[in-house]
């Protein structure tokens, strides 16, 4: 099909005369519901995402990719509203996993979120598939691709089987986004001075004992006192999380953006061990 028999059937809106791609438009109010943060919201946004994959499929596969990669752009939407670590979001990431185990899918803890998402939509039968389309979405997310920019960041990498293959080209992307800290709690980004570099190591038997590994989430506190400014009496390990809370909250102040976005990628990472290998 030519791109002049394309363009009489396209709204002018819809067709890029640079590059001749159509590119359709993403369905903005289906991934909008998200706000509510409730599993309905995310049941329906996901069926509405498959029931447009089946369409895809059916009618459209052979003629152009630009539907899918509107399909990508919508699931990359989804995976973005349930990557932070804003409490928003993991109300999200909890409907979510009900929806999961009520349409039947179990997916490991170490499983990528991105895979998750796009099993979900596209099935489990073509784990290569799998692979591929959630390479592109980690790959757009490691790069701070923003949605409204995934379609573009596809087609300048000439596909998404160079993108599988690690041929990226990220120069000059106009589509890149940084971590904002209006979208994250005060505490949550003062965890991110845990990721300043270590100035200090303690290793005893007594403080070991103090310890309680159950209760360990991220971070410990120590009491200490000096009185030369060189050797440090601690005094007490400090494991309440309302004082670890109360801690991060005043930290927040200061992190720089480039340790929370260091946070954001290593914990997106602890979840990626167990997905599909790629096959030529």
């Amino acid at each position: 099909m030519t791109y002049d028999v394309i363009e009489k059937n396209m709204p002018e809106t819809a067709i890029n005369h640079d590059t001749g791609f159509v590119f359709y438009e993403v369905d903005t109010n289906i991934t909008g519901k998200l706000t509510t943060s409730t599993d309905d919201a995310i049941s329906s946004t996901l069926d509405a995402i498959i029931a447009q994959r089946i369409d895809w499929e059916n009618n459209e596969y052979a003629r152009s990719n630009a539907k899918l990669y509107c399909i990508l752009t919508e699931c990359y939407e989804v995976f973005q509203n349930m990557n932070g670590l804003d409490d928003e979001s993991r109300v999200c990431q909890s409907a979510f996993k009900r929806v999961c185990t009520a349409k039947g899918y179990t997916f490991n803890d170490s499983t990528h979120l991105t895979a998750k998402v796009v099993q979900f939509v596209f099935g489990v039968e073509d784990r290569r598939r799998i692979s591929s389309y959630s390479k592109v979405l980690r790959t757009a997310q490691e790069n701070n691709i923003t949605p409204s920019g995934l379609s573009d960041f596809i087609v300048r990498n000439r596909g998404i089987d160079e993108i599988r293959r690690g041929k990226v080209d990220v120069s000059d992307d106009k589509n890149k986004s940084s971590p904002k800290k209006s979208k994250m709690s005060a505490e949550t980004q003062g965890r991110a001075a845990t990721y300043e570099p270590v100035i200090g190591t303690v290793s005893s038997e007594t403080i070991s004992q103090k310890f309680d590994a159950s209760n360990y989430i991220h971070s410990v506190l120590f009491l200490a006192t000096t009185e030369d400014g060189i050797s440090f009496d601690i005094r007490r390990v400090i494991q309440e999380h309302s004082v670890i809370k109360s801690a991060y909250v005043q930290l927040s102040k200061s992190v720089s953006e480039a340790n929370i976005r260091k946070m954001v990628i290593d914990d997106a990472k602890n979840q990626s061990d167990d997905e599909p290998e790629d096959t030529d």
